[in-house]
């Protein structure tokens, strides 16, 4: 297992998680989720929530990921997947340092439910992300 160097905390309360490494389904409390090692974190939103407001907690400081998103002419759930690399497949990736990993976090909004784009419609997602 590697250390991250900077501690990101991330609070996504009443979300689902679908754990790809350790392949865990679970839900989340009000606890802040602490991001060590290889992570690839898929967060789907509770029933009528269709806004992700994400806050990672880098450091002494916060940053607010907030993303909404439509389908056609309808809101759509937005889900928020989450992932640090880790040392090994860090190193196998052209376009990202060795040791990068240490100082990063992947914070990635994205309408993946089961929303149907029928022709002549568009999809839209929208992020604001801000340094609290």
């Amino acid at each position: 297992m590697c250390v991250i160097s900077i501690a990101f905390s991330l609070y996504i309360i009443g979300y689902s998680c679908s754990d790809k490494v350790s392949n865990d389904e679970y839900v989340l409390g009000s606890d802040p989720i602490v991001i060590e090692g290889l992570t690839d974190r898929v967060y789907n939103p509770p029933t009528g929530k269709d806004v992700v407001d994400v806050r990672v907690g880098v450091g002494g400081g916060e940053i607010r990921v907030k993303a909404s998103g439509t389908v056609g002419e309808k809101s759509a759930q937005v889900s928020c997947v989450v992932w640090n690399p880790n040392k090994k497949n860090a190193a196998g990736m052209s376009d990202f340092g060795d040791d990068q990993y240490h100082e990063m976090i992947c914070v990635e909004p994205g309408i993946l439910g089961n929303e149907i784009l029928k022709a002549g419609e568009s999809a839209s997602l929208i992020q604001v992300t801000e340094i609290l």
